[in-house]
């Protein structure tokens, strides 16, 4: 499916890529502005993203929390963020907060791999829905992932 572009968006870098930092990250996104809706809230990570096998190539694993829908100017310590629009296979998920990091090992070891597609070089971006977050005390989620991908052989966004 098409997705994006992303824009007026305000985002916070975990400080490592771990719990406690990227809870910390949320923590201090959440002192910009409560989510307005659902969606609104979403975690980016880059290409070589959740977990890598060139991580010992010196790649930075990277975990960004965003608000989208964000229309100022980004407040000191935040950074404005965007993405261009480009070809995503999309995954829901609903279930405990836990089950999101096997999911992704589902998708980048099992699914991927199977399917007639190739990862694009463009982050992966996970949307929440933070009354799900807020209703069950932070334990569970609901969310879409959005993988971007192309054709295995393919000129880059060359999808219809």
């Amino acid at each position: 499916m098409r997705f994006g572009p992303l824009s007026s968006a305000v985002s916070v870098v975990a400080a490592r890529f771990d719990d406690a930092a990227i809870a910390a990250a949320w923590r201090r996104l959440y002192t910009v502005e409560p989510p307005a809706s659902t969606w609104e809230l979403a975690a980016a990570s880059p290409p070589w993203g959740f977990f890598s096998k060139k991580q010992d190539a010196g790649l930075p694993r990277e975990y960004r929390c965003i608000r989208l829908g964000y229309g100022e100017k980004a407040p000191p310590g935040f950074s404005p963020w965007r993405m261009q629009a480009g070809w995503s296979a999309r995954f829901r998920y609903e279930g405990a907060m836990a089950g999101i990091h096997a999911l992704m090992t589902w998708i980048f070891r099992d699914w991927l791999p199977g399917s007639a597609l190739r990862w694009r070089f463009a982050p992966v971006v996970t949307l929440f829905d933070p009354a799900v977050w807020h209703a069950s005390r932070f334990e569970r989620s609901r969310c879409v992932v959005h993988v971007p991908v192309q054709r295995l052989g393919g000129l880059g966004n060359a999808m219809t």
